[in-house]
């Protein structure tokens, strides 16, 4: 997927492969628990790279919806959604209504499909076995929602639903001073034409699909607090998201500026020295 995807767009490529990096995708193989919702965004992403008809696309991610609720355990269900869904809108970005109309109807047949497919399962279930499937499904998630399952209060289990994802992302589970990261965040920020990042309408699908790991953590806070070793891998729509807004909104003529800026200083440092050494 990335080499058909850097054929495509380098920056969409360097941004996929950055949250794939962060996400640590190398260890997905070695759980058949992690590796189903990878292998159904891999197969997607290669059809939707060579769908010709937009209907197509509204089928693609019905079907997504339905094999996602079929094999995911509740691992990080959402990146069959809107890792397609956030390649196909930065490729076919030119029309910011049509754009937003394909987004906000994709989500919904997905939703539709993954509800439709999860009542099946267990209706069939209740008949099959002679149980009340659902009042044990109902109970099951409740406890995922907002279970305390030990912690004295709600407020901890929020913040550690959102702190214990954040944390296991690459590299910033193996350092435990990160204040490096922010000075890195914010030095991106100083590079970034904001004027460029308000006109460009696009952005706003990439700020909620940015967003929309945390309110997944939130949403299912227990599942999201006991299961961070796998569900963090969810922020993979957060990486990307956000290394696209980046890409659409850096000012390149102040990079260029800047890189020469300290090229002159390098060679100004090394003249320097040479002149010490001669002399």
């Amino acid at each position: 997927t990335f080499i058909k995807l850097f054929m495509i767009s380098k920056k969409l490529s360097i941004s996929y492969l950055i949250g794939m990096i962060a996400t640590s995708f190398w260890f997905v193989p070695f759980c058949l628990e992690y590796s189903w919702v990878y292998y159904i965004m891999f197969i997607s992403i290669l059809i939707l790279l060579n769908i010709k008809d937009q209907k197509y696309i509204y089928y693609l991610f019905f079907i997504n919806g339905i094999t996602t609720c079929f094999f995911d355990f509740l691992s990080t269900e959402l990146i069959t959604l809107f890792i397609p869904l956030i390649i196909y809108i930065w490729i076919n970005n030119k029309d910011f209504k049509k754009s937003l109309f394909i987004f906000i109807k994709c989500i919904l047949l997905w939703i539709i499909a993954y509800i439709f497919m999860w009542l099946t399962k267990w209706i069939l279930a209740s008949i099959i076995l002679g149980v009340n499937g659902f009042k044990y499904s109902i109970d099951n998630m409740m406890l995922r929602i907002n279970g305390l399952q030990g912690l004295p209060n709600k407020a901890i289990l929020y913040k550690g639903a959102i702190n214990r994802n954040l944390y296991n992302l690459f590299p910033l589970c193996y350092i435990d001073n990160r204040i490096v990261f922010l000075f890195i965040f914010i030095l991106i920020l100083l590079f970034i034409d904001y004027k460029n990042l308000k006109n460009k309408k696009i952005n706003i699908i990439f700020i909620i699909t940015l967003i929309i790991p945390y309110i997944r953590y939130l949403v299912v806070a227990n599942h999201s607090f006991r299961h961070s070793f796998f569900t963090y891998r969810t922020q993979l729509i957060t990486i990307i998201s956000l290394c696209l807004l980046i890409f659409n909104s850096l000012d390149y003529k102040l990079i260029k500026k800047e890189l020469g800026r300290l090229k002159d200083g390098i060679n100004s440092i090394n003249a320097m020295f040479k002149r010490r050494k001669n002399n």
